[in-house]
């Protein structure tokens, strides 16, 4: 699948929203391998306002690698960060070779595990059961939340949804290249 790539080429992102488009990126997360270790940054709006400072950072992140590997970016994530950044008058264009792993999984294992939803694909492939975290589905109440009140837990809870999205989804990459090879 990748073989025309070094594991440092490749960058897994993951975001999280205050809901469906046309609403603020609350979570930029991106995760890559070096030295054998997966390295993981997270680029946090705690304001609506700081939303452009953190899409430019994450644009620069990003163009450090060859490919992205995402769950359901091509049609969620991508398009998303894409419609921000044209709202903000920003290049929206993020020209990258992407692997979303939603149609790998599917074509891998669809018929051995009940849906391919992230959570049931890390507990079936990867033998990870989350434990009392925030669903993604309350994230935008999570943050809601903070902004109310500023008291970071939700945060907290929001950004370790996100970073074991992005290294579960590293984990998985690497789960589908051995059933490739195999």
């Amino acid at each position: 699948m990748a073989g025309l790539n070094q594991e440092e080429d490749f960058a897994m992102i993951d975001i999280e929203t205050m809901g469906l488009f046309s609403k603020p990126i609350i979570l930029l997360g991106v995760a890559h391998s070096e030295s054998g270790k997966i390295k993981v940054h997270q680029y946090l709006v705690r304001s609506v306002a700081e939303e452009v400072a953190a899409l430019k950072v994450f644009m620069e992140e990003l163009g450090r690698f060859n490919a992205i590997i995402s769950y359901n970016g091509r049609t969620f994530d991508i398009p998303f960060i894409e419609q921000r950044l044209s709202y903000y008058g920003l290049n929206s264009n993020i020209d990258k070779a992407h692997f979303d792993l939603l149609y790998f999984i599917r074509r891998a294992w669809r018929q051995t595990i009940p849906d391919c939803g992230l959570p049931t694909v890390e507990e079936f492939i990867l033998g990870l059961k989350r434990g009392d975290e925030v669903p993604g589905a309350l994230v935008p109440e999570f943050y809601r939340e903070y902004l109310e009140t500023r008291n970071v837990g939700p945060l907290v809870a929001i950004i370790n949804h996100n970073r074991q999205d992005i290294i579960s989804l590293s984990k998985l990459f690497s789960k589908l290249n051995e059933a490739l090879i195999q």
